[in-house]
């Protein structure tokens, strides 16, 4: 019998992100950044600006340049809410919609030590190539887990 391939227990499709982090369905969001965006734009932009500049503080202060490879997890009090952010890298290249196999590989670590059973990504910032390989991880490693897509 072959094995079979372990995907996200529940795939969600939203057309905001901002709207499903700030309505309270996905309190987690994945979110592609490119070290030569400033300001931050895609998702990050669109966050940026509903958190007053907290990204554009974090990228100013050091904490995240938006390199290939590198992860930053950014909790933050939003309205008395929590959310979660894990801005992922993207590269120096053009917005391409395809994540860098080293933050693939960066983001897998940082989604399995953070233990979050519900994330969200946006496929026009990390690109449609970035579906299966974080689904499955997901499937992989956190029960129960909820991966919401933003189209």
């Amino acid at each position: 019998m072959a094995k079979q391939s372990a995907i996200a227990n529940q795939i969600q499709i939203e057309t905001s992100a901002s709207r499903a982090l700030f309505e309270g369905q996905c309190d987690a969001w994945i979110v592609g950044l490119s070290s030569h965006e400033r300001p931050p734009r895609g998702l990050a932009g669109v966050l940026d600006w509903h958190l007053r500049g907290w990204i554009s503080h974090s990228i100013k202060s050091g904490i995240f340049e938006g390199s290939a490879g590198e992860c930053a997890y950014l909790p933050h009090i939003h309205q008395g809410r929590p959310i979660h952010l894990l801005l992922v890298g993207l590269g120096s290249g053009k917005r391409k919609g395809t994540l860098p196999a080293t933050s693939l590989t960066a983001l897998k670590q940082n989604l399995k030590n953070l233990g979050r059973t519900s994330w969200g990504i946006s496929v026009l910032d990390l690109g449609t190539d970035s579906v299966e390989p974080i689904s499955h991880h997901m499937g992989q490693t956190l029960k129960g887990s909820t991966l919401w897509i933003s189209t």
